[in-house]
């Protein structure tokens, strides 16, 4: 007798499991074919029919996915030779470019030490005037302040001067208006 699905399901069960869902299923099978448990029968044969091939699908599944990855790992394995080939024939492109570049650089390279050797004695004589500069200019400066704060004290005398002068001229205005009035008053009483 050949193994069935049911069989292949089955595997693994006690055998007086797998008996005994053979029978229930036949049982369930016998009566009118449009019956309730003559549908739930069928379709649990169904589903157990496709339960028992799910494994093997399965398993044919993972074999042919084997086959296809062993495909492309050996595609990828041949890319990745090409690749490395190509980036090898371009390093070297690139080292090749870098030398002929270097070797042109040379040459300006010395000229612009000697440049920057003339800019720098340059630097150095502009920042030797520049602290010179800054000196005398300190120099200027503090003497500048001194004038200012002698001009600031000739002023405040001044203006000190000038208080009293006001003063002393307003006093004698003052009192000269007092002896014009009180002549002016004896002249009054007079007449």
């Amino acid at each position: 007798m050949e193994d069935t699905d049911l069989d292949f399901l089955f595997d693994g069960l006690p055998a007086q499991e797998a008996k005994r869902m053979r029978k229930i299923l036949a049982e369930w099978r016998i009566g009118d074919e449009h019956s309730f448990p003559v549908q739930l029968a069928l379709l649990t044969q169904a589903q157990w029919k496709a339960a028992a091939r799910t494994p093997v699908l399965l398993k044919q599944s993972l074999e042919l996915l084997d086959r296809k990855l062993g495909d492309y790992r050996q595609q990828t394995a041949t890319l990745l030779k090409d690749f490395n080939a190509a980036a090898d024939t371009k390093v070297q492109e690139l080292q090749d470019i870098i030398a002929d570049q270097k070797e042109a650089a040379n040459v300006p390279l010395t000229d612009l030490r000697g440049h920057t050797a003339t800019a720098k004695r340059v630097l150095n004589e502009m920042e030797r005037q520049l602290t010179e500069g800054t000196a005398e200019l300190k120099k200027y400066r503090d003497k500048f302040i001194e004038k200012r704060h002698r001009l600031e004290q000739a002023r405040a005398d001044y203006e000190n001067q000038k208080d009293w002068r006001d003063w002393v001229v307003f006093g004698i205005l003052l009192l000269s208006m007092v002896a014009i009035g009180a002549s002016i008053e004896a002249k009054w009483h007079l007449l």
